[in-house]
Parts: structure tokens; sequence; C-alpha cells
């Protein structure tokens, strides 16, 4: 399914990286952005990077789906680093550096399954209810604008 898709790692993979990246650091500005397409049999990009800044932060965002010799597969990772250590998530293994050192490991095929139900859930619920999403409109709008500004800055627009 992914190899149709013509906006990919950005439009299908990353915009959920931006969305994390928003809730953690706060607003965010596209500053720079770049993707590749290196697999002949997907439409679109195979590889992106986005740069932004937010809150005196500085946030790099990258995925690539083409390595070499291997399968086209997606696994996640993230790597947050700040003053007094880091967070780093690794496929399903999640670590924490610095004065308080931890690892923990997740099993990621049952997260994302739980976190679709609970997503698919809450937005009927809300429906039904007439109670209001936990993330305003506003929000998602703001990280597909986001999403938006780095095709924009990635095609060589400024």
């Amino acid at each position: 399914m992914l190899a149709t898709v013509p906006r990919l790692m950005i439009g299908e993979l990353l915009v959920h990286h931006l969305d994390v990246a928003c809730c953690l650091v706060g607003p965010l500005v596209v500053v720079g952005a770049s993707t590749r397409r290196e697999v002949e049999d997907v439409c679109g990009e195979t590889a992106a990077c986005i740069e932004l800044i937010g809150n005196d932060m500085q946030v790099n965002l990258s995925g690539d789906l083409a390595r070499p010799g291997a399968p086209l597969t997606v696994t996640d990772g993230m790597r947050l680093t700040g003053a007094e250590g880091e967070i780093v998530l690794d496929d399903g293994t999640l670590t924490l550096s610095g004065r308080d050192a931890r690892q923990r490991e997740f099993d990621l095929d049952a997260g994302y399954q739980a976190s679709y139900d609970a997503a698919i859930g809450h937005f009927v619920h809300a429906l039904l209810g007439d109670r209001p999403f936990s993330t305003p409109p506003e929000a998602h709008l703001r990280v597909l604008a986001l999403a938006e500004e780095a095709y924009r800055l990635a095609s060589g627009g400024s």
C-alpha cells in the first residue's frame, strides 16, 4: 500500500513525529527540509529530513525507508537530546540516559494496535456524546501546515 502513496515519508510517516515534537516542544517553525526518492517502485519520497525551531530549541526529524539490499520496512525511532541526558526510542527499546538512566522494552505492534483502537474509540465517544476531542482540530491543522511547509522547502521554495 505505501508504494502507491505520492507523499510518503513526510505526509504519511514523519507527520506523526511532527505531532509528537509539537506536543513535547510547543509551537515549531520549519526552517529547512529535503526529500529523496530512492526506490523506483515507490511513488513518493522514501527519505526526508525536516529542520525545525521553537522555544529556543532545534528539532531535526529524519526518516529513510530505503537501505540497499534490505526490504522496505517501517520501524520507529526517536532521539531527544537535552542538557542533562537523552531519550532514545529505537525500534522497541526506550532508553533514558543521564542521571536516572533506565531502559524499557515495548511491543510496538501491540502498542500501535492499542493506540489505533483508543483513537477510534475516543473519536466515536466524542461524536456520540457531544464531547470535545482531546486534541482540538486546530492542533492537527498546525501539524499539517508544518508538513506542507516541509514539502514546499524541500521542493526548492524559500
